[in-house]
């Protein structure tokens, strides 16, 4: 489950529910069973789309259920106020871009050492040794919060043995496909119709726009 907010208050705000496909040993899971939500407005009409979508599909009678999100706290807090039990995860590469800040941070005039510690640190992340994260970071004298606040939504270990997705490629994919179908050249939409636009855009996306058509007729 995986949900994008955008800052412009007139741009949709899109969600996906999807299962994990575990492959081989030394391969990442994969997406499959692809469902998606979008809605124009805040965090209030996202949190009530999202649920809606999550109460159709039987998500929240799903046993093993993850939520994959960025660092910002209003994901958070939405997460618990739907789901209080699943799986939080800090998505991947959100948590790299935090360390690839705080490498630039220590050498600004070292590009090539801020790179060797940054591998050194995602190293560390991927194997889920926040406590050697945050040491360095402390000994850098640079800011430990974030990693400290969301330490246990960083367990990558566990996640990918659970076959969880950690990055965000499903979602970041879903906001592109929404967008290539509603900021063609020439193409000015009024609120009604790019609301009404997104719904149909959900249903083709996950595959569902002739089914739900026909039981419309």
């Amino acid at each position: 489950m995986r949900g994008f907010l955008p800052r412009n208050p007139n741009a949709p705000a899109i969600g996906t529910l999807l299962a994990p496909e575990a492959l081989g040993e030394k391969e990442n899971a994969r997406s499959h069973w692809l469902h998606y939500t979008a809605v124009l407005g805040g965090v209030e009409a996202f949190s009530a789309a999202l649920w809606q979508l999550a109460v159709q599909q039987a998500v929240i009678y799903s046993g093993y259920l993850a939520f994959t999100a960025d660092g910002a706290s209003w994901i958070w807090r939405l997460a618990m106020d739907l789901f209080p039990t699943p799986t939080q995860i800090v998505h991947w590469y959100h948590a790299c871009h935090q360390l690839a800040e705080a490498a630039s941070a220590r050498f600004p005039n070292a590009p090539d050492q801020a790179q060797c510690w940054l591998k050194r640190l995602k190293t560390h992340l991927w194997q889920g040794e926040l406590h050697q994260i945050i040491a360095q970071l402390a000994a850098a004298g640079l800011p430990t919060h974030y990693f400290e606040e969301h330490q246990h939504r960083m367990d990558y270990p566990r996640f990918n043995s659970m076959a969880y997705p950690v990055g965000s490629g499903t979602i970041e994919s879903g906001v592109k496909q929404y967008k290539q179908r509603l900021c063609g050249t020439g193409m000015r939409w009024s609120h009604a119709g790019l609301a009404r636009m997104i719904c149909l855009r959900s249903t083709v996306l996950e595959d569902s726009f002739d089914a739900r058509c026909a039981a419309a007729v």
